[in-house]
């Protein structure tokens, strides 16, 4: 397993100023993830692929090279989704009796905590949670302008 910090993306670097003044690699550049959902998802799997490569595939924060760690995602949701059906059961009972006579927390509360834990986890990675955006600098979807940055620049270009 790596040590220290993640890299630091190429267009962090670059709006730092290359501090180090270390060249500075180009990414690699694949195609906009696009396409329907793949089949074996459930429901919710499908709402977020469609969310994710609806809102960020279009402008290129989702590249085709992301496709097996989004349908991973979308798996996951559906694990998600079949923990919180067990859950949400009338004669569902959160404690058992452990095989040593004590309470312990039902499997499926756990599995459900555990695989949110590693969805949220995918997701960052994806730059799909608000920290990781502004982390990877990710651009906003519609192209949102700020309109401070907007007067900003019409006032400099006088």
């Amino acid at each position: 397993m790596p040590r220290g910090r993640k890299p630091k993306p190429r267009n962090l670097k670059l709006h730092d100023g290359n501090p180090g003044k270390r060249p500075i690699g180009e990414e690699p550049q694949t195609a906009n993830l696009t396409g329907p959902p793949p089949r074996s998802l459930g429901p919710g799997g499908r709402t977020l692929w469609t969310t994710a490569v609806d809102a960020w595939g279009a402008i290129g924060v989702l590249q085709e090279t992301d496709r097996v760690v989004l349908h991973t995602a979308c798996e996951l949701r559906d694990e998600v989704d079949q923990y919180t059906t067990i859950i949400n059961e009338p004669d569902f009972e959160p404690y058992q009796q452990s095989h040593r006579g004590g309470l312990m927390l039902h499997p499926a509360i756990r599995q459900r905590v555990a695989t949110r834990t590693l969805l949220l986890r995918f997701l960052s990675e994806l730059g799909m949670t608000p920290t990781s955006r502004v982390r990877l600098g990710s651009p906003t979807p519609g192209n949102a302008v700020d309109e401070l940055d907007a007067f900003a620049r019409s006032r400099s270009s006088t």
